[in-house]
């Protein structure tokens, strides 16, 4: 008799299908086809409708403000279900209930499931058929509902239009900083892009954006009013006021009032003032749950959650003597927030650089901005087949203009001849790639740890 899928066996058949995290395809409703979603869990009785939600999309911040909206609703005791991606260490990370990862014998059972359904679209379909995203989208739809949360907490994987998560029908839409990223598919401008992002907007569904571009805010009330979306704006309808650092700790007090509240005095223990922006758009989420009474959040929940917050390689220190820093930025527009964040929050003498990237993301502009502030560069390769390769991008560096630059493949190795070149009063700063952050994290706990 099978006693079921072991989690090995469950992984297996999941990377077996279509991964479009490795390669790119041709963007469009075919290659990501929300009928495809849906006749998925069609099959398996709509889990994707199990539980009210919030949906999350934009190029940066999407993951910190869905960690905070989480934080608040869960410090006003509900039961909350998470889902982002990528993952850093754990691909059980990207579906969380109230912090928690998915057990790995829960993820086999529910994939094990989803697998007869899988086939029957197989069967009968045409290719392509459900892809691996598209079926871990819907492993966490199944966990959620099967353990009945209060919310899930959503956040986009690509663009939003055509995203797997865009079956969803959720009480509140928000969006993040919109940044010129995957522009080789959702489009080189900022209103193109908004265009793939609004395409979350749904009928009657308020949307809460953070400030943005001239034409990609353009673009993002438009498309609101045409549904007949009520929108709040970070810097209009919702205020960031008296804006300080901390007194203790890294972070800052600040307080926000949008059209529902005024919340005086919060603190986030994050560094980087895009943060406080990030948490303005979780408050504008939060604000539009509690006006709709959809939502039993006190003002005490939402002070408590901010001070909770958790974002892990979002300017994250790793270590202190010499100063370790490891962050996910992944474009231009990213890079420029980490500096200023990490310029604003710490002092030190030289700046070492560990960087690995993927080809499809804007390498040389990333450069343009690290590169005039480190006094020495290591290159590397994460674990991503679209990963690029260490030689070019030294290549790359030395074309404008760098001289202290090395490269090894191997990531571990390339971290500790970095840390070796670091000096106790300078800076390590580790970025380019969440999957890099992914890669090295155990190696940075267990090195660092040592005396």
């Amino acid at each position: 008799m099978s006693t079921g899928w072991s989690y090995e066996q469950a992984i297996a058949y999941l990377n077996s299908r279509t991964n479009y995290e490795k390669k790119w395809p041709t963007y469009g409703p075919v290659t990501f086809s929300l009928e495809r979603m849906r006749r998925l869990n069609a099959l398996l009785g709509h889990p994707h409708l199990g539980c009210p939600t919030v949906h999350i999309t934009g190029t940066k911040g999407k993951g910190s403000t869905a960690a905070m909206v989480t934080s608040i609703l869960r410090a006003a005791d509900l039961k909350v279900g998470t889902y982002t991606s990528p993952h850093l260490v754990n691909l059980e990370e990207r579906i969380r209930l109230n912090g928690e990862e998915i057990p790995k014998e829960r993820l086999a059972a529910i994939l094990e499931r989803i697998r007869l359904p899988v086939e029957q679209i197989r069967g009968i379909a045409p290719p392509p058929h459900p892809t691996f995203f598209e079926i871990f989208t819907t492993a966490a739809f199944c966990y959620f509902a099967e353990e009945h949360v209060d919310w899930g907490v959503f956040e986009v994987g690509l663009g939003g239009r055509l995203d797997s998560t865009n079956i969803i029908s959720p009480e509140v839409a928000a969006v993040t900083r919109i940044g010129l990223d995957h522009t080789h598919i959702l489009g080189n401008t900022h209103a193109r892009i908004a265009t793939e992002k609004a395409g979350i907007f749904k009928p009657g569904v308020p949307v809460v954006s953070a400030p943005q571009e001239r034409f990609a805010e353009r673009v993002l009330r438009g498309v609101a009013a045409s549904v007949d979306a009520r929108f709040w704006g970070v810097g209009e309808e919702i205020a960031l006021t008296n804006l300080r650092r901390r007194r203790e700790g890294p972070g800052y007090v600040f307080s926000i009032r949008t059209p529902f509240a005024e919340h005086t005095d919060l603190e986030i223990p994050l560094v980087g003032e895009h943060q406080v922006e990030n948490a303005a758009v979780a408050c504008g989420i939060v604000d539009v749950l509690r006006e709709r009474g959809k939502a039993d959040v006190p003002e005490s929940a939402v002070a408590t959650g901010f001070g909770r917050v958790e974002a892990p390689a979002r300017v994250e220190v790793m270590g202190t003597s010499p100063l370790v820093i490891v962050d996910g930025a992944h474009n231009p527009m990213a890079m420029e927030v980490l500096t200023k964040a990490v310029g604003g929050h710490f002092k030190w003498k030289r700046l070492v650089l560990l960087f690995a990237m993927a080809t499809d993301k804007d390498i040389p502009g990333s450069l343009d901005v690290l590169l005039p502030l480190a006094d020495e560069v290591f290159f590397t390769v994460t674990n991503s087949p679209r990963a690029a390769k260490p030689e070019n991008l030294r290549h790359l560096a030395l074309a404008r203009g760098a001289t202290r630059v090395h490269c090894d493949a191997d990531e571990p190795a390339a971290f500790k001849a970095a840390l070796a070149a670091t000096g106790p009063d300078d800076l390590l700063l580790v970025t380019g790639s969440l999957y890099l952050a992914g890669d090295l994290r155990g190696v940075m706990l267990e090195t660092l740890a040592k005396p």
